[in-house]
């Protein structure tokens, strides 16, 4: 048995190439956590969730007289300057007045133009092709293929050496694939390293100033220093060479010019569903419920399929059925308030979860979400990691009874069919409402 101070590495916890504002806000969050201050760890929807006076309050109310947080700077080692993360304890006053100038310049930073969109786009080192069993002349007369990464979009060919022509056949063939994802797309801004090969040229030019006369868009174009590094189009290109590669040496395919990667790639799709569309309502207010062009797309269980295993109801659950249908018989609807260590299920994010109340304020509730398990969606486990957001009084759809633990490990709990098409009648009620 493994001694429990011994731990396995886990490459997949380091992230790298962060962006300094991102982590610099980032940090100072979770010294707002640790002081007690209820929010998430993300940037971006910290700024969402909090306004500036929001944070000053909180930061009043929580933290001490003296404020301990982690930040990165330069620091001056042996007459020369480094990134490093260092730790800084500041009055609470100055950090208030860091945090509001941070949180401004950070607002400014994320902010989005609507309608624009960034290609960023690069050449990556071609792909060698293989098969899975090759005979010795193999080896001195293999093939290759050139990638030519946009995040997020590869093209790929046979053609080795891509120019200007070739840059500018596959930017012909991806504006159409943008503007079908992105209807409202009105400018693309491109961004490039500066070869005269490729891209700085006189053809590329001549594309740029006839791009709003051929596709109606406007388009600038700007060019990255020389040594400016690895970008995310290197990452791009080393991933789909690395799964290609990978395919290959599994024997799921062979690959040997351009049409048979083409293929590998359309069967190597990751199954994939829309979560939200692309109009400038959704675009503006990622959590609306007002767009019209949105559809819901759902997966139904035939209802002639029953399930082997049979589950007794109790009583209290038949009086927990009879109490959903009386709250939502009337026209109004009754305001629930429900107290500690309850079940309850509520709606949050266009859906509806069961959880236990936690903690209970005069017009908000801590709610320590379950997860769903199981086939049919009426089995719920508790996860790996809480999953704790306090939501207000009318987001609550019913209180429940506590859900039946069963299985071997008595890890998952039972919901009964009637009560879960009670909440959805609930659901379907409340969530235009919200």
């Amino acid at each position: 048995m493994k001694p429990m101070h011994i731990l396995f590495a886990n490459f997949s916890l380091r992230k790298t190439c962060l962006c300094t504002k991102h982590q610099n806000i980032a940090l100072k969050i979770r010294c707002l956590r640790g002081y007690g201050m209820q929010t998430t760890k993300n940037p971006d929807m910290f700024i969402k969730e909090f306004s500036d006076e929001n944070v000053i309050t909180a930061i009043d109310e929580k933290c001490p007289v003296e404020v301990k947080f982690f930040h990165w700077k330069w620091v001056k080692e042996n007459d020369k300057m480094h990134w490093k993360e260092v730790q800084e304890q500041m009055p609470k006053e100055d950090f208030k007045q860091l945090m509001k100038m941070e949180l401004s310049a950070f607002r400014d930073h994320v902010e989005r133009l609507n309608g624009h969109i960034l290609v960023w786009m690069d050449s990556a080192e071609n792909f060698v092709c293989s098969s899975v069993e090759e005979i010795q002349s193999a080896y001195w007369n293999t093939s290759m293929i050139s990638l030519h990464t946009m995040v997020s979009i590869v093209a790929i060919s046979d053609l080795i050496n891509i120019n200007a022509t070739a840059v500018h056949t596959i930017l012909r063939k991806t504006i159409p694939v943008i503007k079908a994802d992105y209807p409202a797309l009105t400018v693309v801004h491109y961004l490039s390293d500066s070869p005269t090969s490729q891209y700085r040229n006189r053809y590329i030019f001549q594309f740029l100033a006839y791009h709003e006369e051929e596709f109606s868009i406007k388009a600038r174009w700007n060019f990255l220093e020389s040594g400016y590094g690895k970008g995310p189009c290197d990452g791009l290109g080393g991933s789909v060479k690395r799964s290609a590669d990978m395919a290959v040496r599994q024997a799921k395919c062979n690959i040997q010019d351009a049409a048979d990667f083409y293929a590998w790639g359309l069967q190597s799709e990751v199954y994939t569903r829309n979560v939200s569309c692309y109009c400038l309502t959704c675009m503006t207010d990622v959590e609306t419920t007002d767009c019209a062009c949105w559809e819901l797309h759902a997966l139904s269980v035939d209802s002639n399929k029953t399930s082997k295993e049979n589950m007794q109801v109790s009583d209290e659950h038949r009086r927990s059925e009879d109490q959903h249908k009386d709250h939502y018989s009337g026209n109004e609807r009754q305001t629930i308030i429900p107290k500690e260590n309850d079940f309850i299920a509520a709606i949050y994010d266009k859906n509806w979860y069961i959880g236990r109340v936690t903690n209970v304020d005069e017009t908000e509730v801590m709610i320590n979400f379950m997860c769903r398990a199981g086939k049919y969606d009426d089995s719920f486990k508790w996860p790996t990691t809480k999953d704790k957001i306090w939501l207000g009084h009318k987001n609550i759809i019913s209180i429940i009874d506590e859900p039946v633990p069963h299985g071997k490990t008595k890890r998952l709990f039972k919901i009964p069919k009637e009560v879960i098409d009670c909440l959805e009648e609930g659901f379907v009620s409340l969530k235009d409402g919200l």
